[in-house]
């Protein structure tokens, strides 16, 4: 995807789907072609159904969507990604609150932790 300056740039847990019951089943990927809609509208509600914002980028929250370069959108989905390992391993998202504009506001500055689960005795 990177190679062709493809970006999904709307990632969550609800974009995965598994192909088929099975030790190896390859991913399947989903929601490409409303990603470009859906960024301006995760990055300045102040409320969210779809809890989308959890893996919105820094990137996304600090610059206007239109004038990214290629690079910077790339870096946007790997930060997406990271968060979803974060959530399939922990079983919640890096960056929590009860509310959207506060959640946004920790992502923007980089406050998070990894909660008890992965304190080492």
């Amino acid at each position: 995807a990177n190679r062709f300056h493809l970006h999904h740039l709307d990632w969550s847990l609800m974009c995965i789907f598994l192909s088929y019951k099975g030790r190896f089943s390859p991913l399947k990927l989903f929601g490409l072609g409303l990603a470009g809609f859906f960024v301006p509208l995760i990055t300045t509600r102040n409320t969210s159904k779809s809890r989308k914002h959890f893996y919105v980028s820094p990137e996304l929250l600090l610059e206007k969507f239109g004038t990214m370069n290629h690079k910077q959108l790339h870096a946007c989905d790997i930060w997406s990604v990271g968060t979803l390992l974060f959530m399939l391993f922990s079983g919640r998202p890096p960056f929590c609150s009860s509310s959207t504009d506060e959640v946004c506001d920790k992502i923007r500055h980089g406050r998070w932790n990894f909660g008890h689960e992965f304190d080492v005795a």
